[in-house]
């Protein structure tokens, strides 16, 4: 039998329309055309209720769908593209009419589904990260900058004065005719003085961005056991997975911050005849131990702070890392430092491995 597509329906945001096969030759769609159906039949009047129908949208569908004798079928929210519907009959008797009838369906991209915005989209993405890429270099360059202009000025000026003051007031203080009280004063105010040229010169390792690593971190934290633990044997041992690895200014701050009361407190305090400090640098955790074998206290007795236990608490959490201090009379005196390095990584590579101890009691 003769097939015909008696009628065609689109459902939009808009509502719904019918139009007519006979007066298009293909039925055009756009990204707002969400459902569209259509009504088919085989011209056999013999037993209509008996004829058989089988339809395909070629280009989605796979095969025939075998519509039995429903005479109707929809699609909803195709992809843009170009398809061709298809549907063929039977009679009553089950004679198929193969050729059938058909009708071109064209669905049309909304803006943003075509392969050019999505080309523009994707290079204004890519010139945006790129923008933001060469920002963030260019700030960090500046910032580098300032960094390294701040600690030139910082050395050259505030600590050559300072260091001015007290060699002036030790000069002055050998005197013969100074009384007696004015000679105390003049060496508090060079031992004030040596104290600020200490302080600034840790403020210009600081923010020089050329320390901004773990090796300078261990040079600095060595250089500070040599001068404060002066007369008191120890062993400073490190182990660094990648000497190169960034750390950032605030990290190395409060850790050398945290190292150097530790040894501050062992001198003042702790009366130890032996320190051992242990440094383990991984690629994602440093841990420092600083033990003594001093007098020891009761941290839990501790009221007036003279330990610092409090500002070494303070500067361990500006860092997220964590602290134990551990102490008993008459039996040293033990601080565990461990930090999170997994925020400091500059995807630098390098994993060289190296070993490094030293001290005062023969052990390099």
């Amino acid at each position: 039998p003769p097939v015909r597509i008696t009628t065609v329906e689109v459902w939009s945001r808009d509502g719904k329309r019918t139009i007519q096969p006979g007066s298009i030759n293909r039925l055009d769609l756009d990204h707002r055309d969400s459902t569209f159906g259509f009504t088919f039949a085989a011209l056999s009047f013999t037993d209509p209720a008996r004829n058989r129908y089988a339809y395909r949208l070629r280009g989605f569908d796979e095969d025939w769908v075998d519509a039995g004798h429903r005479r109707t079928c929809q699609y909803t929210n195709l992809p843009p593209g170009s398809y061709t519907f298809e549907v063929r009959g039977s009679n009553n008797d089950g004679l198929w009419n193969d050729v059938g009838a058909s009708l071109p369906v064209v669905v049309r991209p909304a803006v943003w589904q075509t392969w050019w915005f999505r080309l523009s989209a994707i290079a204004v993405i890519a010139t945006l990260i790129s923008s933001a890429v060469a920002y963030r270099r260019a700030r960090r360059r500046e910032m580098q900058r300032l960094r390294l202009r701040i600690a030139d000025d910082l050395h050259d000026d505030l600590s050559s004065d300072l260091s001015g003051i007290a060699i002036v007031t030790d000069m002055v203080q050998r005197k013969e005719t100074i009384e007696e009280d004015d000679r105390r004063d003049l060496v508090a105010a060079r031992d004030v003085a040596l104290k600020m040229v200490d302080g600034v010169r840790d403020i210009v390792w600081y923010i020089d961005p050329e320390h901004d690593n773990l090796e300078s971190t261990v040079i600095r934290m060595r250089h500070v056991a040599e001068i404060l633990l002066r007369g008191i044997p120890y062993r400073f041992e490190t182990e660094l997975t990648d000497g190169s690895q960034a750390l950032p200014m605030t990290i190395r701050r409060n850790l050398l911050m945290i190292f150097k009361e530790s040894l501050h407190n062992v001198v003042r305090h702790a009366h130890a005849s032996g320190v051992e400090i242990d440094l383990t640098a991984r690629r994602d955790r440093l841990r420092l131990v600083v033990a003594d074998d001093g007098a020891g206290f009761d941290p839990s007795g501790v009221k007036d702070d003279r330990h610092g236990l409090r500002g070494m608490r303070r500067r361990a959490s500006e860092i997220d890392a964590t602290i134990e201090i551990e102490s008993r009379p008459g039996e040293g005196t033990r601080v565990d430092l461990t930090v999170d390095l997994t925020r400091t990584r500059d995807g630098r590579a390098a994993a060289r491995g190296s070993k490094l101890k030293g001290g005062n009691r023969g052990t390099e």
